[in-house]
């Protein structure tokens, strides 16, 4: 082991894992796919332009890589390769995918630096049932190469820090034991279990000095229309309405589930009709059956565009049959139905008003149990639902418009859906939701090149690894590598 430990940040990004890394190891390269980066990358860490590398693929035939490589012999290697292939918002195609076979680059590179340690980032699906051979593959890997690893989810919230974000961190070092789940478990344990100093998620969003972007016209039209079905939850005395929501709501089946409406459907016949045809498409003679008041001259389309978007791809063939499907559809119109009784009048104007929208804003998920919206007494629409939700997190998604407690950020991704403040409106800067990360204000203020617009910062946080946790990970490491590592001609 050299005097000054090295690392070299594979998979650079915005330079998470360096930040994490830097007090504890020097870096002695980096490697990133997009070229943007590049130049910005250098800047930030005032690194050597020529030991700063493109795609990890292929990487170590480069004469880039052979002048530099002598100077970058022994480097830890750092990376949180990509996630897409395993992530469940992803098709999950694991190593079969282009960027699934990152991790046998690093491996290469690994082999070719003779590196000492590493030190992995990614989904916590990688170790799910559906990647299970993969992730046997990359271990046999790992052991077959001399390394002792060991693996463990890490969430954000573990460090104090409010943010829904659970991360597998993979960790090894070659001392020649090739042992698994032994070496580090303490260390993990000790960086889970720490008592950190908590950060108030509320007070970080509500930080008047950065209030970020307001929120888009169409959303707020969306949260005032929807702001009806509030009062009517809050209005009911005996709270049954809150109690009975469903989760999702469907708010279509308000329409959908009026028998004398053309799009009255049967759910239950239909999801039975589904499970039958076993991923195929329904006929038109299956579609009539479940939608009694169709016109006779409709074909197997029209059928189709009458059915709630949630059962058109099913039906079609192409999407995927699942039985909570019709669970969640009677709910959701079981609920619209009592919610009908407490409306009276307005409830025919209010449906009508919420068909204009586009489905997704049609959609509900409620994720404060049982709480209700609080009461305002503010003549101002947009004042009403700040004080409804001062508490909360508005979220518009495809799934739905989603409510929830403003106590854990959602998981920072990279497709961005980042949530609006229900005490503003607004939706925090990245400069912000920066610190969900645990990069440095300052350093951030110094390099804001760095992170690039609003919306590449968005998404480039969303793919980063929390500092706060490599900075734990990368400390014990340290620990272990002079306890153990005794002998630079170990390597």
């Amino acid at each position: 082991m050299t005097a000054a430990p090295i690392f070299f940040d594979a998979c650079s990004g915005i330079g998470c894992f360096h930040l994490g890394m830097r007090n504890e190891f020097t870096c002695i390269g980096a490697a990133e796919w997009d070229e943007e980066l590049h130049s910005r990358y250098i800047n930030a860490f005032n690194l050597d332009e020529k030991r700063m590398f493109g795609s990890v693929h292929g990487i170590i035939d480069t004469e880039k890589w052979k002048s530099a490589k002598q100077k970058m012999m022994g480097a830890t290697m750092v990376a949180g390769f990509p996630c897409t292939p395993f992530s469940k918002s992803g098709k999950q195609t694991g190593i079969n995918h282009k960027e699934g076979t990152v991790f046998w680059s690093l491996l290469k590179m690994m082999n070719d630096l003779n590196c000492p340690a590493f030190i992995f980032e990614n989904v916590t699906n990688l170790l799910g049932e559906k990647h299970e051979r993969s992730w046997k593959e990359m271990r046999e890997e790992l052991l077959e190469m001399g390394f002792s690893i060991d693996w463990e989810k890490i969430r954000v919230s573990d460090l104090g820090i409010p943010q829904n974000r659970n991360r597998v961190f993979l960790v090894g070092i070659k001392d020649g034991l090739k042992t698994e789940k032994t070496f580090f478990r303490k260390e993990f344990m000790e960086i889970k279990n720490k008592n950190y100093q908590r950060l108030d998620l509320l007070n970080l969003i509500t930080d008047t000095q950065n209030l970020g972007i307001e929120m888009k016209k169409s959303h707020k039209e969306a949260l005032i229309h929807w702001r009806d079905y509030f009062k009517w939850l809050q209005n009911d005395g005996k709270r049954g309405l809150i109690k009975s929501i469903a989760k999702p709501l469907w708010a279509m089946e308000a329409w959908h589930g009026d028998k004398d409406d053309i799009s009255y459907y049967e759910i239950e016949k239909l999801q039975e009709i589904i499970d039958i045809n076993n991923g195929k498409s329904l006929t038109l003679k299956q579609l009539k059956s479940c939608l009694p008041n169709s016109r006779e001259s409709m074909d197997e389309k029209q059928l189709i565009s009458l059915l709630p978007p949630y059962f058109r791809k099913i039906c079609q063939g192409i999407g995927q049959n699942y039985s909570e499907r019709a669970s969640y559809a009677l709910k959701s119109r079981r609920h619209m139905k009592n919610v009908r009784i407490h409306a009276g009048e307005d409830w025919i104007e209010w449906v009508e008003k919420l068909k204009e929208f586009k489905p997704s804003f049609q959609k509900l998920e409620w994720n404060i149990g049982n709480d209700l919206p609080r009461k305002s007494n503010a003549k101002n629409p947009l004042k009403e639902i700040k004080t409804m939700f001062k508490f909360n997190l508005i979220q518009f998604r495809s799934s739905g418009i989603r409510i929830s407690r403003a106590k854990k950020w959602p998981t920072l991704v990279a497709i961005g859906q980042v949530p609006y403040v229900g005490t503003t409106l607004t939706r925090p800067s990245w400069k912000t939701l920066a610190k969900l990360q645990s990069i440095p204000e300052n350093f951030i203020n110094k390099n804001e090149a760095l992170y690039g617009s609003d919306s590449e910062a968005i998404k480039r946080l969303g793919n980063a690894v929390n500092v706060e946790i490599i900075k734990e990970i990368s400390s014990r490491l340290v620990s272990e590598f002079n306890s153990i590592i005794t002998d630079s001609e170990t390597f």
